[in-house]
C-alpha cells in the first residue's frame, strides 16, 4: 500500500483577475486565492482547494462572483462567491460541462464571459459549447470567445479545413436556448495572420459597440462591432425575423458585411502574445513569453470617437507571464508559470540600470515559483535532505535549492570561538528584559562576554570578575531572583557559586569550608533556575539547594539512588519551571539514569518519586537530555533527548503528572541538547541542538518539529548548543554554537518552505545531475535567445556545465553545437581497464536538418580531473537520440530510439583515449524513453506501449516480463525488486503501480494525482526512516512545482488508514459537492473514469482528521461510517497517533 502525501505544494500561477477595488483573484493548478492590495504589498486574505484542475478563471469585476472552469473527475463550471467582510470563499452554483461521447477540445479548455450581461460560455469538447447565466439557473449550449458587446454574441477564432486561421462572431438566444447557426453580422467572418493566437475584447466609446482585436504573428488587428444602430434595416428585420431568412439572403449579408476598420493594423516587437490586461478602454498591457512588456494605445478620432489608429511600445522587461492584472495606479500584476509571480510599478520616466538597459517598470515583490520543474535530484547536506529543482523557462530559467524548515536569519557571526559546550544568558539586574552577559563553558573551562548596547562581544578580564571560576568547566548557570538583581549562580564540578554581577566578588559557595561532610564533592550533572538547584554527586547522590534571601545556598533534600546495590549515576536533569503562576521556581524534577531508558520525575522538595516514565523499547537507548517544558501554560510536556538521536515527548497530566499520548521523532543520530527559548516575542518554543538542529512548538494543539535550515558554508553539520538572548541590538535572537563559531539570528517562519534561487536568465535547465564525490551538480542547458526587439527569430545554444554544491559557481562549461541538445545525463561509476571511476556521461540528440528525417544522437563521456578541471575523455555517434542513461555491472546503459544498448568503457591499444564499446543491445520496443536498473533488472518504458522489464545476464539482455495494456509513460521509477510505480502523461495524470509475475506485469494500484509528473526518483526528503509501519520509497516532481512523497507502508497500519479515508469520504466533500471517491479515480484514454482508486491512500486528505476536535460532530461521524461494519475499531488516540507518524515523512 502507498501512501500520497504533498511535500511542497504547487506555486505556478496561470490565471489571475481584479475583483473589487484592491483585490485580486489568482488561480494556481487546483487553488483559489484572493490576496488584497495594501500600501505595503499584497496581503493573502482567503483561499479555496479545488478538487479538480483549473482550467480558466473569470472574475466579475463590479460583483463578487468568479467563475472558474475544471477537468476533473467531471468537466465542471463553478461559480464561487467572495465575501470581504468575512474574507472567505463560497461555491454557489455548480454545472457540469460533462458530454458523452465526445472528443475533448484540443486548442482550447475553459470560459470566458460577457460581464455586461453576466453571460458565460464554455468550451470544454471539440465543436461543442454551453452558455452558463451566471446569476441565472437557466443552461443552455453554445460556444467559446466573447466580446464587449451589449448584444450577447461571441467571437471565436479558429482552423478551418484549409489550414487558415479565421475570425466569426455567433449569435446567442437566450429565449430559444441556441447558438445562431449563420455568422452574426455585427462582426464580418474575416481570415486573419496565420500566426494569431489570441482575441481580444475592447469597449466602444461614443456610440461605438466594441471591437475585437486579434494579436499574433507579431502584428495586431483590429475590427469594429456593429452594433444593432449601426446595422441597415434590411440587416435589422433579418436580425428580428430569423425564420424568413433564406440561403441566399443570409448569403447576400454576408457578402455586404462592410469590413469596416480591419486594415488597421499594429506591429508588435515580439511574435506571440502570452498575456494581457486592459488598463481602459484606450489602453492595455501585452507581454510575450519572455517577459518583454509593452502598452498598446488605442487612438480615436476627435469627432468621431472611433479608433483609428494603434500604437505599440516596449515599457521594459518582466519574468515569463502567464497572466496580468492592471490593479490601480500603475500596480500589475504578473502572474508565472515559468518564474517567479511579480508585482511590478509602470514608471512615467524610464529608468537605466547598471547593465545600461533602459525600463519602465520596476519590481516592488516577487513571489517564489518553483515551477515547471523540468528535472530535479535529492542530495543529503550536513545530516538533511535538500531537492535541487532545474525550473523556469525562456527568461526566468534557474536552480531551486529546495528546503523545509524553520527560517532561521543570520544576525552575526563570530569566528575562531572555542569550541563551546554550553552557554547561559545573564541578565543585570535579574528582573531587567534585557540580557547583558553571556557565560560559556568548553570541556576545560569557562569565560564570560560582555554584550554591549551597540551589539558588541567582548570577553571580561578576570580583574573585572575575580571570582568567577575559569579554570574548570561550567555544568549550569543562571540568574538569581533576589540581591536586587544583581546575583547569579555558577555550578562546576566541585563546587556552586554565587557572585555578585556588579562586582564579580562571590557572595557565597558550597560547600562552606566549615561543611566537613561535603567538603570535597564531585558533581556529575546539574541544572538551576532562579530559585532552586538541583545536583547530581558522584556515587548516585541527587541533592536538592535552594537559595534564601540572604543568598545562601541550603540543603534541604537528599536522595542515593541505587539498583541491587550498585548506585545509579544521573546523566540528565531538569528543573524548569513550568507554569506562570510560579514563574521562579519548580514542584517537580526529572531526573534520567545512566543504564536505564526510563525518567524518574520526582516531587519537590522531598524527592519522593512520583512516576518512572519508560523512553524506548527493545534495545535501550539510555537518555542525554531532559526537559520538563508548557510551550506556554498550556500542556506540559517531558521531553528526552536519547543517545541515538531520537527524541521521546510524553504529555503529562496536569494535576498528577501521569504520562501520556507518547510520541518518537528522529532527529539525528547523536546526542542533542534541549533549549527553552522563543519564536518571536511570546510563542514558547524548544531548540534541539546536534547533528540535525530542529525547533519544537505546538501547532494546533499538537507537538511538531521543524528542521533549522542553517547555512552549511558555516560548519553547521552540528550545533553544539543553543541559547536564547534579548538584548537591544539583537532582540528575541537565538545564539548557536558550531564547531569552532558563534552565530546570532532570529527564528522566522517555524515551518517553511526555504527556497533558494540560482537565477541563469535566458539559460534554461533541463537535465540534472549529482556527483557525490566531487560535490559538484552537471547540468543540461539550453539557452534560447531572442534575435532582437522587433526580430521574431530564437537563437539556440545547447550546453553541459559543472557547478559547484554549496556555491553553484561554474567549474565547467561546454557548448555543444546549436542542433544538438542534452537529451540525458547521469553520474556513474564506470569501469575502464579494471579502474572504476566517477564520469559524467551525457546523451544528446542531433536535430535533423530536414523534417521528419531519423535524427541522430551522441553519448558524450566527461569526468572531474582536479577541483576546476572537467576532461573530455570520449564522444560516441549513436543512430538516435539517446533519451536515458543508467548503470548496470559499472558498464552504461542507453535508450536510443527503440533499443535498449548497453556499452562498457574501455581502452584499447591502438587508442590513446578510452571509447565506448558496444557489448549487448535488445531492440523490441518502438519509442523507449527511460530505463532504471536495480541489480541485473531493467526496467523500461516506452511512449507508444508500456513497459518492459529485461535481465543482465552479463551477455545480453532477456525479457522477463511486460505490460501488454494501453499506457502512455511520461516518469518511471522501480520501487523495489517486484515493484514499478509509472506516471501516465497529460491529461490523465494518472498514478499506476505495477507487480512482475510469471511474464506479465499486473497492475496492482490505480490513483489519479491532478498533477502531470515529470520525475520519479527513489529516495527521501527527511532523515527519519521508520522503518517499522511506514518509510519513504518515491519522491515525485511535477510540471505545477508540486513535490511530493510516495510512502510504503505495512502491518495493520494500510487497513486503518484505508478505513479512515472511506468514512472520512463520507463526510467531507471538495467545492462544489466533489467526492473524494470520484476526485482520485483514474480516468481512462477517453477521459472516463475507471472505478475507486486502488493500493492508494490520500495522504493530505486523511491528515484533515488532525484539523476537527476530538468532541467534534465530524469526529463522531467519521468513527462510526455509515454502517455498523464501518465504525472504526481504534481510539481517536490511535488515529492521532498515527497521523503524527506519516507527517514525520514529508
Amino acid at each position: 500500500m502507498h501512501i500520497v502525501s504533498t511535500w511542497s505544494p504547487s506555486s505556478s500561477v496561470y490565471f489571475s483577475g481584479k475583483i473589487g477595488e484592491n483585490a485580486l483573484v489568482v488561480a494556481k493548478s487546483n487553488r483559489i486565492e484572493v490576496i488584497e492590495l495594501a500600501p505595503d504589498g499584497l496581503h493573502h486574505r482567503c483561499s479555496l482547494e479545488i478538487w479538480g484542475t483549473i482550467t480558466s478563471l473569470n472574475v466579475l469585476r463590479q460583483s463578487p462572483y468568479i467563475l472558474i472552469t475544471t477537468d476533473h473527475p467531471r468537466p465542471t463550471a463553478v461559480v464561487i462567491n467572495y465575501n470581504a467582510k468575512l474574507s472567505a470563499l463560497t461555491v454557489i452554483r455548480t454545472v457540469s460541462l460533462l458530454e458523452r461521447s465526445s472528443r475533448f477540445a484540443e486548442y482550447y479548455q475553459g470560459a470566458e464571459i460577457h460581464e455586461a450581461s453576466g453571460i458565460a460560455v464554455a468550451l470544454s469538447y471539440s465543436a461543442s459549447l454551453k452558455v452558463i447565466p451566471v446569476l441565472s439557473k437557466e443552461l443552455a449550449e453554445f460556444d467559446c470567445r466573447s466580446s464587449a458587446t451589449p448584444l450577447p454574441t461571441v467571437a471565436m477564432l479558429y482552423i478551418d479545413l484549409q489550414l487558415r486561421r479565421r475570425i466569426v462572431a455567433r449569435e446567442v438566444d437566450l429565449e430559444n436556448k441556441e447558438i445562431s447557426i449563420e455568422p452574426s453580422p455585427m462582426l464580418p467572418q474575416t481570415q486573419v495572420s496565420d500566426g494569431a493566437t489570441l482575441i481580444v475584447p475592447l469597449e466602444g466609446v461614443d456610440g461605438h459597440a466594441g471591437y475585437v482585436l486579434v494579436l499574433g504573428g507579431g502584428q495586431g488587428q483590429l475590427f469594429e462591432i456593429y452594433g444593432t444602430e449601426n446595422l441597415s434595416p434590411a440587416k435589422r428585420i433579418q436580425r428580428k425575423d430569423k425564420g424568413s431568412e433564406t440561403p441566399n439572403r443570409r448569403k447576400r449579408a454576408r457578402d455586404s458585411a462592410d469590413v469596416r476598420n480591419s486594415d488597421i493594423r499594429v506591429e508588435l516587437p515580439f511574435a506571440e502574445v502570452a498575456a494581457y490586461a486592459e488598463i481602459d478602454s484606450q489602453r492595455m498591457l501585452l507581454a510575450d513569453q519572455y517577459g518583454r512588456l509593452a502598452i498598446l494605445l488605442c487612438l480615436c478620432t476627435p469627432d468621431s470617437g472611433a479608433i483609428n489608429e494603434l500604437k505599440c511600445r516596449v515599457l521594459g522587461e518582466v519574468n515569463s507571464p502567464s497572466t496580468i492584472t492592471y490593479l490601480n495606479d500603475g500596480i500589475v500584476y504578473v502572474g508565472s508559470h515559468f518564474g517567479d509571480s511579480q508585482l511590478v510599478r509602470i514608471l512615467q520616466t524610464p529608468v537605466k540600470h547598471e547593465n545600461g538597459t533602459v525600463s519602465r517598470v520596476e519590481v516592488l515583490e516577487t513571489y517564489k515559483n518553483i515551477a515547471p520543474i523540468v528535472d530535479a535530484v535529492i542530495t543529503h547536506t550536513d545530516g538533511s535532505s535538500q531537492v535541487v529543482t532545474c525550473s523556469g523557462g525562456y527568461n526566468a530559467g534557474s536552480l531551486r535549492v529546495v528546503r523545509k524548515g524553520a527560517d532561521f536569519k543570520e544576525l552575526v557571526a563570530v569566528e575562531r570561538m572555542p569550541r563551546i559546550s554550553a552557554m547561559w544568558p545573564l541578565r543585570f539586574p535579574s528582573y531587567d528584559k534585557i540580557d547583558r552577559f553571556l557565560l560559556y563553558s568548553t570541556l576545560y573551562s569557562t569565560a564570560l562576554i560582555d554584550i554591549s548596547d551597540s551589539g558588541h562581544l567582548e570577553e571580561m578580564t578576570p580583574d573585572r570578575f575575580p571570582d568567577l571560576e575559569r579554570g574548570r568547566p561550567t555544568l549550569a548557570a543562571g540568574s538569581l531572583d533576589g540581591y536586587d538583581g544583581n546575583a547569579f549562580v555558577q555550578v562546576t564540578n566541585n563546587r556552586v557559586i554565587i557572585l555578585d554581577l556588579s562586582i564579580g566578588a562571590k557572595i557565597s559557595e558550597w560547600p562552606t569550608p566549615k561543611n566537613s561532610r561535603r567538603s570535597i564533592v564531585s558533581i556529575t550533572v546539574a541544572c538551576v533556575n532562579p530559585t532552586q538547584i538541583a545536583l547530581a554527586l558522584q556515587g548516585g547522590e541527587l541533592l536538592y539547594l535552594i537559595i534564601d534571601k540572604d543568598m545562601k545556598i541550603i540543603e534541604q533534600s537528599s536522595r542515593i539512588f541505587r539498583d541491587g546495590g550498585e548506585p545509579r549515576e544521573v546523566c540528565a536533569l531538569s528543573i524548569n519551571p513550568m507554569w506562570s503562576s510560579f514563574p521562579h521556581e519548580s514542584r517537580v524534577l526529572a531526573a534520567a539514569f545512566w543504564g536505564s531508558n526510563a525518567v524518574n520525575l520526582l516531587k519537590l522538595p522531598t524527592l519522593q518519586p512520583v512516576s518512572a516514565i519508560p523512553l524506548s523499547q527493545g534495545e535501550s537507548h539510555l537518555p542525554r537530555s531532559v526537559l520538563l517544558h508548557t510551550f506556554g501554560d498550556t500542556q506540559p510536556y517531558l521531553l528526552a533527548g536519547l543517545a541515538d538521536g531520537s527524541l521521546v515527548a510524553y504529555e503529562l497530566e496536569k494535576r498528577t503528572l501521569e504520562p501520556r499520548g507518547k510520541r518518537v521523532m528522529g532527529l539525528g543520530n547523536l546526542p542533542m541538547i534541549l533549549t527553552p527559548c522563543r519564536h518571536g516575542a511570546d510563542k514558547p518554543v524548544v531548540f534541539v541542538s546536534g547533528n540535525r538542529p530542529a525547533v519544537l512548538f505546538l501547532d494546533n494543539g499538537r507537538l511538531q518539529h521543524s528542521p533549522i535550515v542553517l547555512k552549511a558554508s558555516r560548519g553547521f553539520g552540528f550545533t553544539k548548543c543553543a541559547a536564547l538572548i534579548h538584548s537591544v541590538k539583537y532582540p528575541d535572537a537565538l545564539l548557536l554554537a558550531g564547531p569552532d563559531n558563534l552565530v546570532i539570528g532570529q527564528l522566522r517562519e517555524l515551518h517553511k518552505l526555504n527556497i533558494r534561487t540560482i537565477p541563469l536568465g535566458l539559460d534554461n535547465p533541463h537535465k540534472i545531475c549529482y556527483d557525490p564525490d566531487n560535490k559538484v551538480f552537471g547540468l543540461g542547458i539550453l539557452r534560447n535567445e531572442p534575435s532582437g526587439l522587433n526580430e521574431l527569430s530564437v537563437e539556440s545554444t545547447p550546453s553541459f556545465r559543472v557547478l559547484d554544491e554549496l556555491t553553484f559557481e561554474t567549474f565547467h562549461d561546454f557548448n555543444l553545437p546549436s542542433s544538438e541538445e542534452v537529451t540525458s545525463i547521469g553520474s556513474f561509476l564506470l569501469s575502464c581497464s579494471g579502474t572504476v571511476s566517477r564520469y559524467f556521461v551525457i546523451g544528446t540528440e542531433i536535430t535533423a536538418p530536414i523534417p521528419n528525417s531519423p535524427h541522430r544522437g551522441k553519448i558524450r563521456v566527461h569526468r572531474m580531473v582536479s577541483v576546476h578541471a572537467v576532461d573530455d575523455i570520449t564522444t560516441l555517434p549513436v543512430n538516435g537520440g539517446v533519451a536515458s542513461l543508467d548503470c548496470v555491472d559499472n558498464k552504461v546503459v542507453a535508450c536510443v530510439n527503440s533499443a535498449v544498448i548497453l556499452y562498457e568503457l574501455a581502452q584499447t591499444e591502438s587508442d590513446l583515449r578510452p571509447t565506448l564499446i558496444k557489448l549487448a543491445s535488445w531492440d523490441r520496443g518502438y519509442h523507449l524513453h527511460t530505463v532504471r536498473v536495480r541489480g541485473d533488472v531493467l526496467v523500461t518504458a516506452d511512449a507508444l506501449r508500456s513497459l518492459d522489464v529485461l535481465t543482465y545476464s552479463g551477455k545480453g539482455f532477456s525479457l522477463r516480463a511486460r505490460d501488454h495494456s494501453a499506457l502512455w509513460p511520461i516518469a518511471m521509477e522501480t520501487v523495489d525488486g517486484e515493484h514499478i510505480m509509472v506516471a501516465e502523461a497529460w491529461g490523465h495524470k494518472n498514478l499506476f503501480t505495477y507487480k512482475a509475475e510469471g511474464g506479465l506485469l499486473d497492475r496492482i494500484g490505480t490513483y489519479h494525482l491532478g498533477e502531470r509528473i515529470t520525475s520519479l526518483q527513489k529516495g527521501s526528503l527527511v532523515t527519519n526512516d521508520n522503518k517499522g509501519v511506514l518509510w519513504p520509497s518515491l519522491v515525485y516532481f511535477t510540471v505545477n512545482g508540486q513535490i511530493g512523497v510516495i510512502s510504503e507502508t505495512q502491518g495493520d497500519f494500510p487497513l486503518l488508514l484505508t478505513e479512515l479515508q472511506r468514512n472520512m469520504g463520507y463526510v467531507l466533500e471538495g467545492p462544489g459537492k466533489v467526492e473524494h471517491a470520484a476526485w482520485r479515480s483514474p480516468v481512462n484514454i477517453n477521459g472516463s473514469l475507471e472505478g475507486d482508486a486502488i493500493g492508494f491512500i490520500d495522504g493530505d486528505f486523511i491528515e484533515r482528521f488532525l484539523l476537527f476536535p476530538k468532541d467534534s460532530g465530524e469526529v463522531a461521524r467519521i468513527m462510526q461510517g455509515r454502517k455498523s461494519h464501518e465504525t472504526l475499531k481504534v481510539s481517536y488516540e490511535e488515529i492521532l497517533q498515527a497521523l503524527e507518524q506519516l507527517q514525520l515523512v514529508h
